[in-house]
């Protein structure tokens, strides 16, 4: 961890490898009491188990997505199929 020292605070800052889609939950603490957390993550990799169900058979969701916005059909069929 590198500390900077300034007349108002102390920052502190580190940098660590994480492997893709990781979530990182973060603890501030002061005196061995956590003071304040936070998640941080990268959005456009984000945990999905789902998801990832899907694309390995469906790469990029294209199927899904065909299914959701339709084709030739009408708006209430699709609405239909959805729900199903």
């Amino acid at each position: 961890m590198e500390w900077i020292e300034d007349e108002v605070c102390q920052r502190g800052r580190a940098t660590i490898e994480i492997t893709n889609a990781a979530v990182l939950n973060c603890t501030a603490t002061y005196a061995g009491i956590a003071q304040s957390y936070f998640w941080i993550l990268d959005p456009a990799n984000v945990q999905n188990l789902r998801t990832a169900v899907y694309e390995a058979f469906n790469p990029k969701l294209q199927n899904l997505q065909e299914f959701i916005v339709g084709g030739p059909q009408d708006k209430e069929q699709n609405a239909r199929n959805l729900e199903a």
